[in-house]
């Protein structure tokens, strides 16, 4: 959890994401600070980041259920 990006409305630190995943020896990794709207979670998943905590993102509307759902495959 990036904790300076929580409620920032920064975007999610790729970086440290991609650099933790790759010392992460096979687990998955979640991203929790700074994820704005649906961008943020394609770029997430273009880095195989398995997940993230999107909770202002929700509330401010910037993301919506029929974005999730279809970046899932839902």
């Amino acid at each position: 959890m990036a904790l300076t990006r929580v409620g920032s409305a920064s975007g999610p630190d790729i970086h440290l994401l991609t650099s933790i995943k790759s010392r992460a020896a096979g687990r998955q990794v979640y991203a929790a600070g700074g994820v704005r709207d649906a961008a943020d979670l394609t770029a997430l998943a273009g880095a195989r980041i398995s997940g993230a905590l999107i909770a202002t993102s929700l509330h401010n509307g910037k993301l919506t259920g029929a974005q999730i759902a279809r970046l899932s495959g839902l």
